[in-house]
């Protein structure tokens, strides 16, 4: 799934060859087929504080997917669908929730990194701690 905020779409045909011509072109990304629109941004942890992240389904947090340590002062590089963004949590070593990072809608990404330090609360009508379901692959 992608979200655009426009789409053109022209379709020609020439002479009796019956040839046809398909152009497209969306905003803010161009339609480009997987792996095409994914990328990555550096994810740093500049607290003092061990973490883990996951992948949010649904941006909410309430549960997700792909769990990966994060301690103080370490990098991951998170890849994600840029087209339609994400979001990522951030649990403490008891897998407690203490919050969550918007990854950038667009390509290229906005921003050059996110850091640890600027998660907001998941759910603002809901108040933390909570402890979000993840789903590892077997």
């Amino acid at each position: 799934m992608f979200m655009m905020t426009a789409i053109w779409v022209v379709v020609a045909a020439t002479g009796l060859s019956g040839g046809v011509a398909l152009a497209a072109h969306a905003e803010p990304c161009a339609f480009d087929p997987p792996p095409g629109d994914v990328g990555q941004l550096p994810l740093v942890n500049n607290t003092s504080n061990d973490l883990h992240f996951f992948e949010c389904d649904p941006a909410t947090c309430s549960s997700g997917f792909n769990l990966h340590p994060l301690p103080p002062a370490a990098t991951a590089h998170v890849q994600y669908e840029q087209c339609t963004g994400a979001s990522i949590g951030l649990t403490d070593t008891t897998g407690t929730l203490v919050g969550c990072l918007k990854l950038p809608q667009g390509e290229p990404a906005p921003i050059d990194h996110l850091s640890a330090a600027e998660a907001k609360p998941c759910r603002p009508s809901t108040p933390e701690p909570v402890q979000p379901r993840i789903y590892t692959p077997h």
